[in-house]
């Protein structure tokens, strides 16, 4: 699931600029990253988020960490009222849940 993986500053000041300035698209992509797994007949043990510029280091969700990075997106969309998102995530939360 390596589709278009975001390259992030990779210095904590131009990072955390970035963060600021780029957060609803950096969770949009990772809310879309979760609502590809739907399609998935079985959920891979990992996904690639962020790549930092100019290394090799990557930020990856293991599979173990799932149902919690949902809740933080699900605490995102509802606070922005984007319950079709918060619908898609809680079917996704519980088949990784009904699936352990």
């Amino acid at each position: 699931m390596d589709s278009n993986i975001i390259t992030i500053p990779s210095t904590n000041g131009e990072l955390d600029a970035d963060l600021s300035k780029n957060k609803d698209k950096y969770i949009d992509f990772i809310y879309g990253e979760f609502e590809r797994m739907e399609t998935l007949k079985q959920l891979p043990e990992h996904v690639k988020i962020f790549n930092f510029k100019e290394t090799d280091l990557q930020v990856i969700v293991r599979k173990t960490n799932y149902v919690s990075n949902i809740d933080n997106l699900l605490e995102h969309y509802i606070t922005k009222e984007e319950y079709e998102k918060c619908n898609t995530l809680n079917k996704l939360k519980n088949r990784i849940v009904d699936t352990k």
